[in-house]
C-alpha cells in the first residue's frame, strides 16, 4: 500500500519528508558516477522498468489495499545501497506523479512512501547481505539463497507488514480489513523473493557484473581475480 492517498498527519508528515530528502541527498553524494562506464547495465535497466510497471499494475486486493511488485530486495541487489536509493525513489515518485497528483494527500504522502517503501527496505536489505558476506562461507550458493532469496523475503515480509500497520494507523476504520489481508501480503512477499532469487542467481552465474552487490572475488576466490 502506499500513502499518496491515504492522510498522513503534518506531524508525521513533516519529519519524514526532511529525513527522506537529507538520506537521498547524502546518497546522491556518495554514489560512484565513475563506476557506472564498467558496469553492466542491461539486466539491471530491465529490472527497473519492471519495477515501474509493478508498482503501477498491480491488481487491486479488496477496496484499500493493492497488489504491487515491491522490487526493492532485487533492485538493491542489482544496484547497489545508494543507487538502489536513487533508482527506487525516481520509480516511486514517478508512479504517484502518474497515479495520484491531484489527490489532497499527496504532498503529505511523499516522504512517508519513501522512508517506508525505498530508504528502510533498501538500507535493510543491504545490512542483511553484508552479514551474509561477513557470517557465511564463502560460496556463490550462500549470496544466492542468504541474499536472493532469505533477505529478500525478509525485506519484503517487514516492507508489507510495516505498510499494513502503518495503514491500520491512519485508518483504524479499515484495521479489520487490512489485518485480513496481511497473510496473503505475506504470501506475495515469499513469491517476489523466490522470483527475484531465480533471476539472482541466474545473473549471478552469466553475468556476474549485473549484480552489485554479488563480490565475485569474496565469493569465487578461485576465480581469476579473486582474493584466495
Amino acid at each position: 500500500m502506499d500513502y499518496f492517498t491515504v492522510p498522513v498527519p503534518w506531524f508525521i508528515a513533516l519529519p519524514a519528508a526532511l529525513l527522506a530528502a537529507g538520506l537521498l541527498v547524502d546518497a546522491g553524494r556518495r554514489v560512484d558516477l565513475a563506476g557506472f562506464a564498467g558496469r553492466d547495465w542491461l539486466a539491471p535497466s530491465i529490472a527497473l522498468a519492471v519495477a515501474f510497471a509493478g508498482w503501477s499494475l498491480g491488481p487491486q486486493l479488496g477496496a484499500e489495499f493493492k497488489v504491487r511488485f515491491l522490487s526493492t530486495a532485487l533492485l538493491t541487489l542489482l544496484f547497489g545501497y545508494t543507487r538502489a536509493l536513487i533508482m527506487l525513489s525516481l520509480v516511486v515518485l514517478a508512479h504517484a506523479a502518474w497515479h495520484a497528483p491531484g489527490t489532497a494527500a499527496f504532498g503529505a504522502g511523499i516522504g512517508v512512501n519513501l522512508l517506508l517503501h525505498v530508504i528502510l527496505p533498501v538500507w535493510l536489505m543491504a545490512w542483511l547481505c553484508t552479514q551474509v558476506k561477513q557470517r557465511l562461507p564463502r560460496n556463490p550458493l550462500c549470496f544466492m539463497l542468504g541474499c536472493g532469496l532469505f533477505a529478500a523475503f525478509i525485506t519484503l515480509a517487514l516492507q508489507w507488514a510495516a505498510s499494513t500497520m502503518l495503514a491500520i494507523a491512519f485508518m483504524p476504520q479499515s484495521a479489520a480489513a487490512f489485518i485480513q489481508v496481511l497473510p496473503f501480503a505475506l504470501l506475495f512477499a515469499w513469491g517476489e523473493a523466490f522470483l527475484g532469487g531465480m533471476v539472482i542467481t541466474i545473473l549471478a552465474v552469466y553475468r556476474p557484473a549485473a549484480v552489485a552487490l554479488y563480490d565475485e572475488a569474496h565469493y569465487l576466490p578461485m576465480a581469476p581475480g579473486g582474493d584466495a
